[in-house]
């Protein structure tokens, strides 16, 4: 059993209308923040945009190999700061990668591999109280129609 730790931003954040259904089986919530743009969409949903040179890597149709993904990315590289504004969240570590994610990313529209769908999930840099760590978060390469957040906090 391999944990995982998502940046989310939107939907998934504690109190948030998806926290209660997809995360209650958390080990440890955070405030964190990321490089990116975040927007809010038509569809009353958020999205992110993170800058290319942000992103360690591109989600894989096995959960388990994510998550040893995640593990084997050194976090000096992390620590690298692409350009670009903060988008504020919290990081969510989930005990099992091969549970959690499948049912993250059926929520989030993710199917990797397939152009179709809504989100991506990137491994990128997420900056937290102690330090500076990676993490999956979804994405979208492109928005279409959404208005930009200038202080990067979906409650806003």
């Amino acid at each position: 059993m391999a944990s995982i730790t998502l940046f989310a931003y939107g939907t998934l954040l504690r109190g948030g209308a998806a926290h209660e259904d997809f995360c209650h089986d958390a080990t440890d919530i955070r405030a964190a923040r990321v490089r990116g743009q975040l927007y809010r969409l038509q569809e009353g949903y958020p999205a992110l945009v993170v800058p290319v040179e942000a992103t360690r890597a591109v989600s894989s149709l096995d959960a388990q190999e994510d998550a040893a993904v995640q593990a084997r990315v050194h976090a000096e590289d992390a620590s690298k700061k692409p350009a670009g504004a903060w988008v504020h969240g919290e990081l969510i570590t989930f005990p099992d990668a091969a549970t959690a994610l499948p049912l993250l990313d059926a929520y989030e529209d993710c199917r990797p591999g397939e152009a179709d769908s809504l989100y991506q999930r990137v491994l990128i840099p997420a900056w937290w109280e102690g330090g500076c760590t990676l993490a999956w978060t979804y994405v979208q390469p492109q928005v279409r129609g959404g208005v930009y957040i200038p202080s990067g906090r979906w409650a806003d």
